[in-house]
């Protein structure tokens, strides 16, 4: 059996890069000055549909979330399980799901990690 290569020996001589100094970027200044783009345009779209303003069956004239509102109060008043949790949710915030554990089952968290040693032979053998 034959010594395995180091990792020095199997990567490609280093490439003289200073004619890319010129795009790299400068030091404390972002590559993205601008920041990351603060529109949502279905997000924008679905608040202009929810603030039109249009009239109900009795000609009333109310927005679409005033009509939303009213449609989820009915279902809750009608007994809609879930539109009743949703105005509770919505009035109380949701309730707080606590995980613990006690002194014969407690609460565990594991971390495990994978630590891969190869040789060169090792990776050959492999293909």
């Amino acid at each position: 059996m034959q010594p395995t290569a180091s990792v020095q020996e199997v990567l490609p001589p280093k490439k003289d890069a200073t004619h890319l100094a010129k795009h790299r970027f400068k030091p404390g200044r972002s590559g993205n000055p601008s920041g990351r783009p603060k529109s949502k345009p279905f997000k924008e779209e679905l608040a202009k549909a929810i603030a039109k303003a249009t009239k109900n069956s009795r000609g009333k004239t109310s927005t679409n979330l005033a009509q939303i509102a009213d449609s989820l109060v009915r279902e809750a008043k009608s007994g809609d399980v879930q539109a009743i949790k949703e105005i509770a949710d919505r009035l109380d915030g949701k309730v707080v799901q606590v995980v613990e554990g006690d002194v014969d089952n407690p609460v565990v968290t594991e971390v495990r990690y994978l630590v891969v040693h190869a040789t060169l032979e090792d990776m050959n053998d492999a293909a």
